[in-house]
């Protein structure tokens, strides 16, 4: 611990506490100034010691000029010996101050009868308390004198204490911190860390020690790698590669992985996804995946490769295709593998994503011979303007499926094909939500609806949200 202050280089070679530093020093600018704080109770207690000695030469030069000696061991008439003792020369000081004052206070009293007696008792006591008070002074001088250099060293070895406490705050959390159970300490570091990789919450914490970085590994069950540029550089092609070892079975710090989520973006650039395809398929813990291609168009090449993924990983339920187009005959793969049902997906997700009645009505033939039970086509560009378009649309919904769940909201539906859509809803017996806000109703038309609906809603398991 260092203390640094700044020299008056103009006037001379001394700083402010009294030390001298030489030019050497002074002019060097990596020591400028730079004063130990071991060093100072030394100093300030020579400094002392020397206030000390004069105060005894002082004392003794009171003695010989009243009682014609020197106090302390030393010999000789009117010669100073500084090997005196301070305690000898307090007792001796104050024995002959109250011996001369008693002496006068007697003789007056002797001098004036018994009609100053009063008096004199009364002086007496006034004396007795001078007394006291002069050798409570004197015992205070020489108990400080004596403990100064116990006070520094205390108070430097208090402040260096204090200085230590300040600066392992971490290590006492961390020692109070492992005395709690696993379960508690895995899910405050859980709590901290949260779920999804990478965050600066997981970089801060997993760098505290061992045993958290291990629970924040464990923490982590969501990954979200979203990279819409050309991997010119190398750092960009090993960040991808760290993505691809979370999603093996055992991650690059031999630790199992339990990751269930990936949000994923692409760009142009096709090496991004073709160095995470193949821990994609092999992720055995993957349930949900969301895939977005910052393009224009989606090719009908990387529709095959999802395909193919949610084709060859079963454990994955949960689709979701959303912000991305792609051309007519793209649509065509997706629905060959739902018909065939190779597939575990349980929700398909694809908003905003200019889909068209016949995009639609090409997934919807796939969709009610699989396993899915909710879909969620929001924002798109499903119509109504093509009437045989639409009946296919009806009759694919009222087929016997899966579906529990529709979305259709923010499309372009009228009030004809809402009413076809709710009765294609009723038959099948197993929708119990449907969802139509946000399409080419008016107001009147869907108060009007939505009226009619209160009056049937005690009555049927349906519930339509317009």
């Amino acid at each position: 611990m260092l203390v640094s202050g700044r020299a008056n280089n103009n006037s001379s070679s001394k700083d402010r506490m009294g030390i001298k530093v030489s030019k050497e020093q002074c002019e060097n600018k990596y020591l400028d100034n730079i004063i130990k704080v071991a060093d100072l109770p030394n100093k300030e207690l020579r400094f002392q010691n020397k206030k000390l000695k004069k105060l005894k030469r002082s004392k003794s030069w009171t003695n010989i000029a009243r009682h014609g000696k020197a106090s302390g061991s030393g010999k000789g008439n009117g010669k100073v010996s500084g090997g005196g003792d301070s305690n000898n020369t307090h007792s001796s000081l104050s024995t002959s101050s109250s011996t001369s004052s008693l002496s006068s206070i007697l003789a007056t009293t002797a001098g004036n009868g018994n009609s100053t007696l009063h008096t004199a008792s009364i002086e007496i006591s006034s004396a007795q308390q001078l007394i006291n008070q002069q050798q409570r002074c004197m015992a205070t001088r020489t108990d400080s004198s004596a403990s100064f250099s116990t006070t520094t060293t205390t108070t430097s070895t208090s402040a260096f204490i204090q200085s230590v406490s300040n600066n392992d705050t971490s290590e006492t959390l961390l020692t109070g911190f492992s005395h709690l159970p696993d379960i508690v300490q895995a899910r405050i570091i859980k709590m901290a860390v949260g779920s999804i990789f990478p965050t600066r919450h997981f970089s801060n914490t997993s760098a505290v020690c061992r045993a958290w970085w291990r629970m924040a590994f464990k923490s982590i069950s969501t990954l979200y790698y979203h990279f819409p540029y050309i991997y010119e550089r190398d750092r960009d092609i090993r960040r991808c590669k760290l993505m691809a070892r979370w999603l093996s079975a055992t991650n690059h710090y031999d630790m199992e992985n339990q990751i269930t989520t990936a949000s994923l973006g692409f760009g142009f650039d096709t090496s991004g996804f073709c160095m995470l395809y193949t821990p994609l398929l092999q992720c055995r813990t993957l349930k949900n995946v969301r895939v977005t291609f910052y393009q224009k168009q989606v090719s009908t090449e990387r529709i095959k490769a999802i395909c193919d993924l949610v084709a060859t990983n079963t454990n994955i339920k949960r689709l979701d295709m959303s912000r991305n187009s792609c051309p007519k005959q793209a649509i065509h793969p997706l629905a060959q593998v739902l018909n065939d049902g190779v597939t575990c997906l349980r929700e398909l997700i694809w908003r905003d994503s200019l889909l068209d009645s016949q995009h639609f009505a090409g997934l919807m033939e796939g969709i009610v011979r699989s396993q899915i039970s909710h879909i969620n086509f929001s924002g798109n560009s499903i119509d109504s303007y093509d009437d045989q378009r639409m009946s296919t649309i009806i009759s694919l919904i009222s087929q016997p499926s899966k579906l529990v769940s529709v979305d259709l909201s923010h499309n372009f539906l009228g009030l004809p094909a809402i009413e076809r859509l709710i009765v294609a809803c009723r038959k099948t017996n197993r929708i119990r939500r449907l969802k139509l806000v946000g399409n080419t109703i008016s107001e009147e038309e869907a108060n009007e609806l939505r009226y009619n609906l209160e009056k049937r809603s005690s009555s049927e398991k349906l519930k339509v949200v317009i």
